[in-house]
């Protein structure tokens, strides 16, 4: 009889030991930083009169949840208005319009990050770092304390405020955890975290960063970029793809986000019956097709990384890079006549497209641009390749994000 209760207490023990969740032997503050669209947003308006934005498009609201509001409370052909930035030739840079403020959200916590369409009925819509949130929870990470977003105006380039706040967000949490933060980027993200490190300089980064690990890396843009500049959005999103276009032509991240000469000088980006345009004519294909002020809105986005000049040194910390691949990715454009000026608020003439290797919607060539770089640079990296993994799935893949977990806990 003691047998069988001791053989008893052993099952319920292993059983109960196989059951109890991971742990995480170093628990590093994170930091999740989105990408472009990967940040909730709300928005406060006090529009003067006479401004271009329709009078049928609400000029004075506050707080109000505009990225992404299922319900419409502000009409999507209006969001086009509230999203857009004008450049202005004469400073050399991109200008919101007057009496536009946007928020993020419940900043500091993953509130803004963890899905797109916040609310009970339309959380599961469109998730984003959602599962990654909660396999680190499960490790005992704790919302706002030691686990956060760094949520910013994704339509815009980074600003001094955005850095600050992630600065004093990141000390905050390295005092209090007494341990050094990692930070996570998602496709944009990885630019942009990439931009913070360098402007916080090293000696801050070697004080309050454990790691560096950037996800499906936008380094050198997209031709997907310049797709949804002519054709609109094709990504699952509860919104007509259509309105995306003409305002995600006044939006300055997608400029930045257009291809960089760096990776793809010489490769063809759009072809016509009679003509053919390399990467390193993008700016004639764009003037041809009436866009205003390219090499401006090109210097005045990419440039803000020339002082870096264009990822040449790698953070002096440990990266682990994440990257999919093996899944058709647009990579070039054919129009079926000659590409014609159009009217800036118009499509362009739909188009068929040569797709390549990638991840869906980074092309390979900018996936590993800047990790080919920085093999080069004795850096402490390593780069984990996923085969036929998508670019946003690639953050909610369960093997993933436990390649993930095991480079922050060991």
């Amino acid at each position: 009889m003691n047998k069988v209760i001791g053989l008893f207490v052993l099952c319920v023990l292993i059983a109960a030991c196989a059951g109890q969740t991971e742990q995480c032997k170093n628990m590093h503050p994170i930091v999740l930083i989105p990408g472009v669209m990967g940040t909730v947003l709300h928005a406060s308006a006090k529009i003067p009169p006479g401004s271009d934005i329709p009078s049928s498009c609400p000029h004075n609201f506050k707080n109000q949840l505009i990225w992404i509001d299922i319900h419409e409370v502000i009409n999507y052909k209006c969001l086009r208005y509230y999203f857009q930035s004008n450049y202005i030739p004469e400073k050399k840079e991109w200008q919101d319009i007057e009496g536009m403020e946007t928020l993020v959200p419940k900043w500091g916590s993953t509130y803004a990050v963890s899905v797109l369409a916040p609310g009970a009925l339309t959380a599961s819509l469109v998730p984003y770092y959602r599962k990654m949130i909660e396999k680190l929870e499960d490790l005992g990470y704790k919302d706002g304390e030691n686990l956060v977003g760094g949520g910013y105006d994704w339509k815009n380039m980074p600003k001094q405020e955005w850095l600050d706040k992630l600065k004093d967000l990141i000390e905050g949490m390295v005092k209090k955890a007494g341990q050094k933060a990692v930070i996570v980027g998602h496709s944009m993200g990885c630019p942009f975290s990439y931009y913070f490190l360098r402007k916080m300089g090293d000696d801050w980064v070697k004080k309050y960063i454990h790691m560096y690990a950037p996800m499906a890396p936008a380094w050198m843009g997209a031709t997907k970029a310049l797709d949804v500049m002519l054709e609109g959005l094709d990504r699952d999103l509860p919104v007509a793809g259509k309105y995306f276009a003409p305002m995600m032509r006044h939006v300055p991240s997608l400029w930045f986000l257009l291809p960089w000469k760096d990776a793809f000088k010489g490769d063809i980006l759009a072809m016509s019956p009679h003509k053919n345009y390399t990467f390193d004519q993008l700016e004639t294909l764009l003037n041809d097709g009436n866009a205003s002020f390219v090499e401006g809105k090109l210097k005045a986005t990419q440039g803000m990384f020339a002082e870096f000049n264009n990822y040449e040194k790698p953070p002096p910390v440990p990266i682990r890079a994440f990257i999919g691949h093996g899944k058709n990715t647009v990579t070039s454009l054919v129009f079926k006549d000659d590409i014609k000026p159009h009217a800036p608020d118009g499509s362009w003439e739909s188009c068929t497209r040569i797709y390549g290797d990638g991840d869906g919607t980074v092309p390979i060539k900018s996936l590993v641009y800047v990790t080919d770089k920085w093999k080069t640079k004795g850096a402490d990296l390593k780069v984990f390749m996923y085969n036929k993994m998508g670019h946003l799935p690639l953050i909610k893949d369960s093997y993933v994000i436990k390649d993930l977990i095991r480079e922050i806990c060991d």
